[in-house]
């Protein structure tokens, strides 16, 4: 997992409200010249902290692959 989300520069695109306690964010991910974009979908902790639920790693995949 560390691979795929390994990089050089992010930018969140959108950040989507999808419960009270749910964010579904859009981000792009930078590694070198290529550049993928996936969502985090993100879920409120204890002390109101914020934990990534999930990650479709598939569109990072070639990310990884790069050195």
């Amino acid at each position: 997992m560390q691979c795929y989300l390994t990089h050089d520069k992010f930018d969140i695109q959108s950040d989507a409200r999808s419960g009270d306690d749910t964010h579904k964010l859009g981000v792009s991910l930078t590694k070198g010249n290529l550049t993928r974009e996936t969502s985090f979908t993100t879920v409120r902790g204890p002390s109101d902290r914020w934990y990534v639920q999930d990650v479709p790693l598939e569109p990072l995949k070639d990310l990884c692959a790069t050195p």
